[in-house]
């Protein structure tokens, strides 16, 4: 294929992965209220499982951290040296707003690697 039909292939992917994205979130929606539902019916009943013929459905709970006071957080994972308690991802919004704060100069332990790409956009008077 040329470049041009690479890029009709791609963009008619595009619009294919958007619309599959919207079914998702949809379907997404109606699981997550089906849960809510679930749980306050189990809850009513004073159960923790149901099952059909084709699925048992169990409640669970699970006990997720959350930052309740960030600064005594770092300031208890600084000290206890215990960072593998945080997620190991640079943001790239603060990383560049620093690097131009900074006139350019690297941030210590930061490196940095290019990310190539395609950016497709649709032409004016074309869907």
């Amino acid at each position: 294929m040329n470049i041009g039909q690479l890029i009709s292939v791609r963009g008619k992917i595009r619009a294919e992965l958007a619309k599959n994205e919207e079914a998702k979130k949809k379907i997404k929606a109606r699981y997550d209220i089906n849960e809510q539902e679930l749980i306050a019916a189990m809850e009513e009943s004073g159960t923790d499982t149901g099952r059909t013929r084709d699925f048992t459905a169990t409640r669970t709970e699970s006990f997720l951290p959350q930052g309740d006071d960030w600064e005594a957080a770092y300031k208890w994972i600084r000290r206890n040296n215990m960072f593998e308690l945080l997620h190991r991802r640079i943001s790239s919004t603060v990383w560049k707003q620093l690097i131009e704060d900074r006139k350019g100069r690297a941030i210590p332990g930061i490196g940095t690697y290019t990310k190539v790409g395609i950016s497709l956009r649709i032409n004016k008077g074309t869907k």
